[in-house]
């Protein structure tokens, strides 16, 4: 049964060797992502841009309701903590979810195409650069599946129980309609945006509420 909103919980994560660890999170929280309806002041443009990430998202979590899973920031890595957590609570365990050491090698090979691209930074993820990791390790550790990124971005000024605005990274091999395909391996983590202005953003992880 559920946990009573007195008791502790205790989240997993990875640390770099790959073992698995804990950290406390005292009363966790239920999350609702925004759901933002087309009004005078969104363009169709954005909106139309939305609508898959918001249907993906509320497909996978009903109501659009989340519960985040904490990370530690050591090495300012929590994307990938994030990452790894997210796959294996949103995913089937016969699926085994990427190892910190797989993505950080593939984050070294990225490197050259990233610092074309000016983006210089080896930790602090951008959800453009964690999404390119993920998509790099399914080609070598999923070769039958196709994987895809998305996040919930937190919103400056918003009340934090809105949780967000759901984000789906586009990739090359997935195309408008085969978003529910069933060799899609779609993640979603939890970010709080604050790497689109430069600032030290964090990742969490994101689960489906126990009910």
């Amino acid at each position: 049964m559920p946990p009573s909103p007195s008791e502790d919980r205790t989240e997993p994560f990875l640390d770099a060797s790959g073992t698995t660890n804990s950290i406390q999170e005292k009363n966790p929280r239920r999350h609702h992502a925004h759901d933002i309806l087309l009004t005078p002041r969104s363009t169709v443009s954005q909106y139309r841009s939305y609508l898959p990430a918001r249907n993906l998202f509320w497909h996978s979590f009903p109501g659009g309701i989340f519960q985040r899973i904490p990370t530690p920031s050591e090495n300012l890595l929590c994307a990938f903590h994030a990452l790894v957590l997210s796959f294996a609570a949103q995913h089937d365990p016969s699926l085994s979810p990427p190892t910190l050491p797989q993505l950080q090698n593939i984050l070294d090979d990225l490197r050259p195409i990233f610092e074309a691209a000016g983006m210089f930074n080896s930790s602090n993820l951008s959800g453009d650069q964690l999404a390119a990791v993920f998509w790099h390790w399914g080609k070598e550790f999923l070769p039958d599946q196709r994987c895809q990124l998305g996040y919930i971005s937190s919103i400056p000024g918003w009340e934090e129980d809105e949780g967000g605005v759901p984000v789906l990274v586009g990739t090359g091999d997935i195309k408008e309609g085969e978003e529910v395909e069933e060799d899609i391996v779609r993640v979603w983590v939890w970010n709080d945006s604050l790497w689109e202005g430069g600032g030290m953003g964090h990742f969490e992880g994101v689960k489906r509420v126990d009910v």
